[in-house]
């Protein structure tokens, strides 16, 4: 656990054993940590970004994206994204460029300044933007375009027809209610 000043309070403040009882009761498992950040970029859609290719994902870069606005913005340096896990959006591609690890940042805010900057970034794995995108079109099982700006590639038609089988299918779940 990363130890800040508010932690330390925290931790002063309350007795060991009630600590440890609040994390003990408040540790969440990986899937469940996964819909939460789901439901959270499905209130944040259509606010998302793609990672420029030629990012160097180091500590201290400039992380740059593309925004269907703004082309070229940048996660704010003090994003928790940009200072301690800039890693998690590399999707290191393969020859062929496609990842099964690529992640779209998801933003609250676009702030402009001297340099347009996005804050409050929550990255999720790509996929997931086809379960509330407004357009999908899918004309070969090989290629996805996603609201006329995301393209998502599959190696085999099986692989892309099973997936979007399985969009549809939550889809039409998230209707019902």
């Amino acid at each position: 656990m990363k130890a800040d000043v508010k932690t330390v309070e925290f931790l002063l403040s309350y007795k060991q054993r009630d600590v440890e009882i609040i994390r003990r009761t408040h540790n969440l498992r990986r899937k469940e940590a996964e819909l939460i950040r789901v439901v959270i970029a499905a209130g944040l859609y259509p606010q998302y970004t793609i990672p420029d290719p030629m990012n160097k994902y180091q500590h201290g870069q400039e992380l740059f994206v593309h925004t269907r606005m703004k082309p070229f913005s940048l996660i704010h340096p003090n994003s928790s994204i940009a200072q301690y896990h800039a890693e998690s959006l590399d999707a290191r591609a393969d020859s062929e460029g496609r990842s099964v690890r690529h992640q779209l940042p998801f933003y609250g805010l676009l702030l402009e300044t001297t340099k347009p900057y996005i804050c409050n970034v929550l990255p999720l794995p790509a996929l997931a933007i086809l379960l509330f995108a407004k357009k999908v079109l899918c004309d070969d099982w090989k290629l996805v375009m996603v609201d006329d700006f995301a393209e998502i590639s599959f190696s085999r038609n099986k692989q892309c027809e099973e997936v979007m089988h399985s969009v549809v299918k939550i889809r039409k779940q998230l209707n019902e209610g």
